[in-house]
């Protein structure tokens, strides 16, 4: 639950926040496409290591978010902070791909906040009190 609310939810709210405020419009994710690595752990029946393939694009993807600072970054090279957000939105789309078979109502909402470019309404697990 922790990875899911505090790994996946929060990164897609944060970095969905940041797209929708900087970018323009959505980030053409037509080129995305699985890592092969993901598809032979699937293909063999190794659902263990395809969560642990995707878990490590979770933690690198918001590592990589914190060590560039986009949200800081867009105020002295718009560019480059541009370059980074495109980049990260089309990582989280990946991201997303990968879930679909294993989240497949998590993977839709990713999805269709990336194609909208708008960070999904409601928090994408809710809080268990």
């Amino acid at each position: 639950e922790s990875h899911l609310v505090n790994g996946l939810g929060n990164l897609t709210s944060r970095l969905l926040t940041m797209s929708e405020k900087y970018l323009g419009g959505p980030v053409d994710v037509s080129g995305v496409e699985i890592k092969d690595s993901w598809n032979q752990h699937m293909n063999s029946f190794r659902m263990d290591l395809a969560c642990d393939l995707i878990w490590e694009e979770v933690k690198s993807l918001d590592m990589s978010i914190s060590e560039t600072e986009p949200f800081k970054l867009i105020k002295t090279d718009e560019v480059k902070a541009k370059e980074f957000l495109t980049n990260y939105v089309a990582r989280l789309y990946n991201i997303a791909l990968m879930l679909e078979p294993l989240l497949p109502e998590t993977s839709k909402k990713i999805i269709e906040g990336v194609k909208l470019n708008k960070k999904p309404a409601a928090p994408l697990f809710p809080k268990i009190v």
